[in-house]
Protein backbone atom coordinates (compact mmCIF):
# COMPACT_ATOMS: atom_id res chain seq x y z
CA UNK A 1 0.00 0.00 0.00
CA UNK A 2 2.80 2.24 0.57
CA UNK A 3 4.11 1.82 -2.42
CA UNK A 4 0.94 2.73 -4.25
CA UNK A 5 0.16 5.56 -2.29
CA UNK A 6 3.06 7.87 -4.11
CA UNK A 7 2.01 6.80 -7.58
CA UNK A 8 -1.85 8.19 -7.28
CA UNK A 9 -0.64 10.91 -5.74
CA UNK A 10 2.00 11.53 -8.44
CA UNK A 11 -0.92 10.85 -11.14
CA UNK A 12 -3.15 13.59 -9.23
CA UNK A 13 -0.12 15.62 -9.03
CA UNK A 14 -0.06 15.19 -13.57
CA UNK A 15 -3.60 15.53 -13.74
CA UNK A 16 -4.13 18.78 -12.01
CA UNK A 17 -2.71 21.30 -14.02
CA UNK A 18 -5.00 20.12 -16.73
CA UNK A 19 -7.95 21.17 -14.66
CA UNK A 20 -6.87 24.85 -14.45
CA UNK A 21 -6.17 25.60 -18.15
CA UNK A 22 -3.57 28.63 -18.69
CA UNK A 23 -7.06 31.10 -19.16
CA UNK A 24 -10.58 31.03 -18.51
CA UNK A 25 -12.36 30.25 -21.43
CA UNK A 26 -15.95 30.21 -20.02
CA UNK A 27 -16.37 33.81 -19.01
CA UNK A 28 -15.32 36.82 -19.49
CA UNK A 29 -12.97 39.45 -17.57
CA UNK A 30 -15.71 41.71 -16.60
CA UNK A 31 -17.51 39.00 -15.42
CA UNK A 32 -15.68 37.19 -13.47
CA UNK A 33 -17.97 35.20 -10.68
CA UNK A 34 -16.41 36.30 -7.48
CA UNK A 35 -15.67 40.02 -5.71
CA UNK A 36 -14.36 41.83 -3.21
CA UNK A 37 -15.90 43.63 -0.65
CA UNK A 38 -14.44 45.77 2.01
CA UNK A 39 -16.25 45.05 4.91
CA UNK A 40 -16.59 41.19 3.88
CA UNK A 41 -12.45 41.03 3.47
CA UNK A 42 -12.13 42.80 6.89
CA UNK A 43 -14.51 40.35 8.70
CA UNK A 44 -13.18 36.80 7.15
CA UNK A 45 -9.19 37.92 7.70
CA UNK A 46 -9.88 39.07 11.00
CA UNK A 47 -11.62 36.08 12.41
CA UNK A 48 -9.23 34.26 10.84
CA UNK A 49 -6.41 36.36 11.99
CA UNK A 50 -8.01 36.57 15.72
CA UNK A 51 -8.86 32.65 15.90
CA UNK A 52 -4.90 32.06 15.08
CA UNK A 53 -3.46 34.65 17.38
CA UNK A 54 -5.42 33.15 20.67
CA UNK A 55 -4.35 29.51 19.66
CA UNK A 56 -0.85 31.36 19.86
CA UNK A 57 -1.23 32.87 23.06
CA UNK A 58 -2.74 29.81 24.67
CA UNK A 59 -0.45 27.12 22.83
CA UNK A 60 1.54 26.72 26.49
CA UNK A 61 -1.05 26.91 29.01
CA UNK A 62 -1.20 22.63 28.61
CA UNK A 63 2.16 20.68 29.10
CA UNK A 64 2.01 17.61 29.76
CA UNK A 65 3.57 15.70 33.04
CA UNK A 66 5.79 12.76 32.21
CA UNK A 67 3.77 10.92 34.29
CA UNK A 68 1.00 11.30 32.36
CA UNK A 69 2.69 10.49 28.72
CA UNK A 70 4.02 7.52 30.55
CA UNK A 71 0.45 6.21 31.79
CA UNK A 72 -1.11 6.48 28.33
CA UNK A 73 1.09 3.89 26.96
CA UNK A 74 0.30 1.45 29.93
CA UNK A 75 -3.34 2.49 29.33
CA UNK A 76 -5.19 -0.95 28.75
CA UNK A 77 -6.81 -0.65 25.00
CA UNK A 78 -10.83 0.76 24.53
CA UNK A 79 -13.40 0.23 22.27
CA UNK A 80 -15.08 2.37 19.73
CA UNK A 81 -14.05 3.48 16.11
CA UNK A 82 -11.15 5.48 17.38
CA UNK A 83 -9.08 2.48 19.17
CA UNK A 84 -7.65 1.02 16.00
CA UNK A 85 -5.65 4.20 15.35
CA UNK A 86 -3.21 3.23 18.62
CA UNK A 87 -1.79 0.81 16.68
CA UNK A 88 -0.88 2.38 13.73
CA UNK A 89 2.55 4.25 13.39
CA UNK A 90 4.38 5.30 9.91
CA UNK A 91 6.06 8.43 9.50
CA UNK A 92 6.28 7.41 5.57
CA UNK A 93 2.55 7.86 5.68
CA UNK A 94 2.82 11.16 7.36
CA UNK A 95 5.09 12.30 4.80
CA UNK A 96 2.85 11.75 2.13
CA UNK A 97 0.20 13.35 3.93
CA UNK A 98 2.47 16.16 3.41
CA UNK A 99 2.26 16.31 -0.21
CA UNK A 100 -1.48 15.84 -0.05
CA UNK A 101 -1.87 19.01 1.60
CA UNK A 102 0.56 20.68 -0.99
CA UNK A 103 -1.04 19.25 -4.05
CA UNK A 104 -4.10 20.89 -2.73
CA UNK A 105 -2.97 24.16 -1.54
CA UNK A 106 -0.87 24.03 -5.45
CA UNK A 107 -4.10 23.68 -6.87
CA UNK A 108 -5.81 26.50 -5.11
CA UNK A 109 -2.40 28.86 -6.32
CA UNK A 110 -2.77 27.60 -10.40
CA UNK A 111 -6.50 28.38 -10.30
CA UNK A 112 -6.15 31.90 -8.25
CA UNK A 113 -2.94 32.40 -11.52
CA UNK A 114 -5.90 31.98 -14.17
CA UNK A 115 -7.89 34.35 -12.44
CA UNK A 116 -4.89 36.69 -12.30
CA UNK A 117 -4.33 36.42 -15.94
CA UNK A 118 -7.73 38.00 -16.42
CA UNK A 119 -7.16 40.84 -14.20
CA UNK A 120 -9.43 39.41 -11.07
CA UNK A 121 -6.19 38.34 -8.75
CA UNK A 122 -7.02 40.68 -5.72
CA UNK A 123 -10.46 38.33 -5.11
CA UNK A 124 -9.17 34.69 -6.24
CA UNK A 125 -6.18 35.61 -3.55
CA UNK A 126 -8.15 37.26 -1.16
CA UNK A 127 -10.27 33.69 -1.10
CA UNK A 128 -7.47 31.50 -0.67
CA UNK A 129 -5.80 33.81 1.99
CA UNK A 130 -9.03 33.68 3.98
CA UNK A 131 -9.71 29.99 3.45
CA UNK A 132 -6.15 29.43 4.93
CA UNK A 133 -5.87 31.75 7.81
CA UNK A 134 -9.83 30.60 8.69
CA UNK A 135 -9.02 27.15 8.92
CA UNK A 136 -5.62 26.93 10.24
CA UNK A 137 -6.94 29.69 13.11
CA UNK A 138 -9.95 27.59 13.45
CA UNK A 139 -8.12 24.23 13.59
CA UNK A 140 -5.11 25.70 15.65
CA UNK A 141 -7.25 26.86 18.41
CA UNK A 142 -9.14 23.68 19.20
CA UNK A 143 -6.63 21.24 19.56
CA UNK A 144 -4.94 23.86 22.14
CA UNK A 145 -8.29 24.82 23.93
CA UNK A 146 -9.03 20.30 23.75
CA UNK A 147 -5.31 19.11 24.06
CA UNK A 148 -6.52 15.62 23.08
CA UNK A 149 -3.04 13.49 22.86
CA UNK A 150 -2.68 11.48 19.81
CA UNK A 151 -3.30 7.84 18.97
CA UNK A 152 0.79 7.14 19.01
CA UNK A 153 1.23 8.37 22.60
CA UNK A 154 -1.28 4.85 23.39
CA UNK A 155 1.82 2.80 21.30
CA UNK A 156 4.25 1.21 23.15
CA UNK A 157 6.56 0.82 19.76
CA UNK A 158 9.86 0.94 20.60
CA UNK A 159 10.53 2.55 16.91
CA UNK A 160 8.05 5.98 18.28
CA UNK A 161 10.89 8.54 19.24
CA UNK A 162 10.97 9.89 22.64
CA UNK A 163 11.01 13.70 21.51
CA UNK A 164 8.06 13.29 20.03
CA UNK A 165 6.13 11.41 22.41
CA UNK A 166 7.08 14.45 24.65
CA UNK A 167 6.33 17.53 22.24
CA UNK A 168 3.61 19.53 22.44
CA UNK A 169 2.51 18.87 19.52
CA UNK A 170 1.73 14.92 20.60
CA UNK A 171 -1.50 16.69 22.59
CA UNK A 172 -2.55 18.38 19.45
CA UNK A 173 -4.62 15.48 18.21
CA UNK A 174 -8.43 16.81 17.77
CA UNK A 175 -8.95 18.19 14.82
CA UNK A 176 -6.66 17.41 11.94
CA UNK A 177 -5.48 20.44 10.29
CA UNK A 178 -4.09 18.15 7.26
CA UNK A 179 -7.51 16.72 6.59
CA UNK A 180 -9.10 20.23 7.39
CA UNK A 181 -6.94 21.68 4.90
CA UNK A 182 -7.43 19.22 2.34
CA UNK A 183 -10.97 19.22 2.16
CA UNK A 184 -10.78 22.86 2.45
CA UNK A 185 -8.95 23.09 -0.95
CA UNK A 186 -11.06 20.94 -2.38
CA UNK A 187 -13.94 22.28 -1.42
CA UNK A 188 -12.88 25.94 -2.51
CA UNK A 189 -11.59 24.46 -6.10
CA UNK A 190 -14.57 22.45 -7.00
CA UNK A 191 -16.70 24.89 -6.45
CA UNK A 192 -14.88 27.60 -8.52
CA UNK A 193 -13.40 25.09 -11.02
CA UNK A 194 -17.61 24.62 -11.55
CA UNK A 195 -18.37 28.02 -12.04
CA UNK A 196 -15.60 28.80 -14.08
CA UNK A 197 -15.25 25.33 -16.25
CA UNK A 198 -18.81 23.88 -16.14
CA UNK A 199 -17.75 21.14 -18.58
CA UNK A 200 -14.90 19.54 -16.53
CA UNK A 201 -16.20 20.21 -13.08
CA UNK A 202 -16.48 16.73 -12.37
CA UNK A 203 -12.60 15.81 -12.69
CA UNK A 204 -12.38 19.00 -10.32
CA UNK A 205 -14.90 17.64 -7.77
CA UNK A 206 -13.55 13.85 -8.47
CA UNK A 207 -9.78 14.27 -8.00
CA UNK A 208 -10.35 17.21 -5.09
CA UNK A 209 -11.98 15.22 -2.89
CA UNK A 210 -10.12 12.17 -3.42
CA UNK A 211 -6.48 13.58 -2.54
CA UNK A 212 -8.75 15.42 0.70
CA UNK A 213 -9.69 11.82 1.18
CA UNK A 214 -6.45 10.16 0.86
CA UNK A 215 -5.08 12.61 3.10
CA UNK A 216 -7.45 12.01 6.04
CA UNK A 217 -6.83 7.98 5.65
CA UNK A 218 -3.45 8.51 5.74
CA UNK A 219 -3.17 10.67 8.84
CA UNK A 220 -4.91 7.54 10.05
CA UNK A 221 -2.35 5.28 8.96
CA UNK A 222 0.04 7.31 10.34
CA UNK A 223 -1.29 7.44 13.99
CA UNK A 224 -1.64 10.73 13.81
CA UNK A 225 -5.45 11.23 14.14
CA UNK A 226 -8.18 9.38 15.29
CA UNK A 227 -11.15 8.60 12.67
CA UNK A 228 -12.99 10.78 14.91
CA UNK A 229 -10.16 13.89 14.49
CA UNK A 230 -10.05 12.92 10.62
CA UNK A 231 -13.98 13.49 10.25
CA UNK A 232 -13.91 16.78 12.09
CA UNK A 233 -11.63 18.19 10.27
CA UNK A 234 -12.89 17.11 6.91
CA UNK A 235 -16.51 19.09 8.72
CA UNK A 236 -14.60 21.90 9.68
CA UNK A 237 -12.63 22.19 6.33
CA UNK A 238 -15.29 21.40 4.00
CA UNK A 239 -17.60 24.26 5.57
CA UNK A 240 -14.55 26.43 5.12
CA UNK A 241 -13.96 25.78 1.59
CA UNK A 242 -17.52 26.11 0.88
CA UNK A 243 -18.28 29.56 3.00
CA UNK A 244 -15.68 31.71 1.60
CA UNK A 245 -16.40 31.14 -2.17
CA UNK A 246 -20.05 30.99 -1.79
CA UNK A 247 -19.71 35.02 -0.07
CA UNK A 248 -18.05 35.93 -2.93
CA UNK A 249 -20.33 35.12 -5.72
CA UNK A 250 -21.62 37.44 -8.05
CA UNK A 251 -25.87 37.19 -9.41
CA UNK A 252 -26.08 37.85 -12.93
CA UNK A 253 -26.28 41.15 -12.57
CA UNK A 254 -22.90 41.92 -11.32
CA UNK A 255 -23.82 42.12 -7.49
CA UNK A 256 -23.45 39.60 -4.69
CA UNK A 257 -26.71 37.70 -4.42
CA UNK A 258 -26.49 37.77 -0.14
CA UNK A 259 -28.21 34.45 0.14
CA UNK A 260 -26.21 31.06 1.30
CA UNK A 261 -27.13 28.18 -0.62
CA UNK A 262 -27.35 24.94 1.16
CA UNK A 263 -23.94 23.33 1.24
CA UNK A 264 -23.46 19.62 0.00
CA UNK A 265 -20.61 17.29 0.73
CA UNK A 266 -19.79 13.72 -0.70
CA UNK A 267 -16.67 11.40 0.18
CA UNK A 268 -14.94 8.91 -2.12
CA UNK A 269 -12.11 7.84 -4.12
CA UNK A 270 -11.97 8.43 -8.21
CA UNK A 271 -9.12 6.99 -9.86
Amino acid sequence: MARILPVLLLVTLLIGPGLCPARATLYEASSYPYELETTREVALFGTGAALLGLSVILHDTFTPSAEQIDALSAAPASGGIDAPARRRWSPTASRISDLGVGLGQAALVIQAGEAALDDDSAAAAAMYGETVLLTVGATQLLKVLIHRPRPFLYNPDPDIPERVRRSSDAWRSFPSGHTALAFAAALQFGLIHERLHPHSSGWGWSVGLSVATLTGCLRYVAGKHYPSDILAGAVLGSFVGWLVPTLHEVDEDGEWGGELPAPTLSFGFAF
